[in-house]
């Protein structure tokens, strides 16, 4: 929700709590709507009422990049094997990384064709 610089504020007119809300919305907008944002420009300023990402932060079940690495590096060592193969070549060889963290075939395989490997 981002205001003009005009926006005049009027006080709320519910008695169960005393925040301020934009002049233009309900005079009794619901709390869960209206409380956010306040917090936000109390924090932040008029920065903190833009618009902002609805998009994760982090992503934990992303391949480690160091799985991920010797995926790519045993595909280009070996081009013509598929990622289930790979898999299979790579773990025996690599015992101290365990076996729940190797990914599956499929996702081995979006990450060849991802990276171009």
């Amino acid at each position: 929700m981002v205001l003009p610089a005009e926006t005049p504020w009027r006080p709320s007119h519910s008695p169960s709590h005393h925040i301020g809300v934009p002049a233009g919305l309900p005079a009794n907008p619901s709390l869960e709507l209206t409380r956010p944002p306040l917090d936000r420009y109390h924090e932040d300023g008029r920065r903190g009422l833009q618009d902002r990402s609805h998009g994760p932060h982090h992503c934990p079940h992303r391949i480690p990049p160091a799985i991920a690495d010797l995926v790519c590096a045993a595909r280009r060592r070996h081009p013509d094997w598929g990622p289930g193969k790979l898999l299979d070549w790579l773990a025996p060889r690599h015992p101290d990384i365990a076996e729940a963290a190797w990914p599956a075939v499929s996702t081995a395989g979006d990450l060849l064709a991802r990276e171009g490997c």
